[in-house]
């Protein structure tokens, strides 16, 4: 059975940058319930890359102890990409902007697995594919390049809101 692809839609991920000392690590409540961050990414699309981006050090700045250190982003709660960890995101994000720039204009990537509610099987079900402009992808990857560079050179550092 074949499935029509599906946009990506919400829920997202907003990406924030700061430079450092402008704000603590902590000071993020003010930002949860805008939608103007400079880079909002949807939720499938985040999960997409999810494994490169697990190797990724951050910090979670929702924890006591702010030195709580981990790697990929938090995805229901903040998380913070400063110098320790913008390095590798940088060279990481630079490599995934050069590989889709030979990808076709619209792009399909697996997506979820999918079921149907009526079958009472979470077996039977199929992997959504998300339909992607390769424009809008690669000036996501692209500006959130530019903010690890900043991160890395210890001039910023780069605020993750999950969902």
């Amino acid at each position: 059975m074949n499935h029509k692809p599906v946009q990506p839609t919400g829920p997202y991920h907003d990406f924030w940058i700061f430079a450092e000392g402008s704000r603590a690590y902590s000071d993020y409540h003010d930002l949860l319930s805008r939608k103007n961050a400079p880079v909002r990414v949807p939720d499938d699309v985040l999960r997409y890359f999810h494994d490169c981006f697990s190797w990724v050090p951050t910090l979670n700045p929702a924890v006591s102890n702010q030195k709580k250190s981990g790697l990929g982003f938090n995805y229901y709660g903040p998380t913070i990409v400063n110098r320790q960890g913008a390095e590798n995101w940088e060279r990481i994000l630079f490599h995934l902007k050069e590989l889709y720039q030979g990808a076709p204009d619209l792009l399909h990537l697996t997506g979820p697995w999918t079921t149907d509610p009526s079958t009472q099987s979470s077996t039977a079900g199929y992997y959504e594919v998300l339909e992607i402009k390769k424009t809008w992808l690669i000036t996501v990857l692209t500006t959130l390049h530019e903010f690890a560079q900043l991160a890395s050179l210890n001039s910023h550092f780069v605020l993750h809101l999950g969902i």
